[in-house]
């Protein structure tokens, strides 16, 4: 269960901060 929670907090962290790198690149171009 713990695991899971790590696992399901660590794909969050990944999108937001792809959405965050995505929406630079966006503003920079």
């Amino acid at each position: 269960m713990l695991v899971f929670a790590v696992d399901r907090m660590f794909i969050r962290k990944n999108f937001i901060t792809d959405g965050l790198e995505s929406r630079a690149f966006r503003t920079g171009s």
